[in-house]
């Protein structure tokens, strides 16, 4: 019902000045499609823009966790979990955001006075995945076709990197 509003109110014939904001993470390939249908209809109308935003770079999370937790004396710990997180998460802000508050719910990262304090080794704290994260890639990996499952499955049985041939054979 929303693209349907955007849609119609982008295309209404009086003129007005309006600045519409929207934005959207995907969470179905179905839902994908509706909103890149409704925003190329309106590309082409010219009434419209869109700004595919892109991965966090390591500086962008260091900066980011500099200022979310001002830490003083742990500000090397702090920009080596930051360096350790982009690497962690690939610059995903949703895992960014979900990671530290784990960390914060684990209490590996704690506020002291005013300043935030990182508890233990920086190198061998456990990044992993909240189980709120989790909990939200399966939502998305469930509405997924069976076929995306199936694939998606036999990369997770192959690793990380595998050749192309082991795709059709799982």
């Amino acid at each position: 019902s929303t693209l349907d509003w955007v849609s119609a109110f982008a295309q209404r014939p009086e003129a007005a000045r309006v600045l519409l904001i929207a934005t959207f993470r995907p969470s179905g390939i179905d839902q994908e499609r509706s909103v890149r249908a409704v925003s190329d209809a309106l590309l082409t109308r010219g009434h419209c823009s869109v700004i595919d935003l892109t991965p966090l770079d390591e500086g962008a999370i260091v900066e980011y966790v500099q200022r979310r937790f001002p830490s003083g004396d742990q500000r090397v710990s702090l920009t080596a979990l930051a360096r350790r997180l982009h690497a962690h998460t690939g610059g995903n802000p949703l895992y960014v955001v979900n990671v530290l508050a784990d960390l914060i719910a684990r209490q590996v990262l704690t506020p002291l006075h005013e300043e935030w304090a990182v508890h233990g080794d920086v190198a061998r704290i456990d990044l992993g995945v909240s189980d709120d994260l989790r909990r939200t890639i399966e939502r998305q990996i469930d509405r997924l076709p069976t076929g995306h499952r199936a694939l998606l499955e036999a990369g997770g049985v192959a690793g990380t990197t595998f050749p192309a041939a082991v795709v059709p054979a799982g």
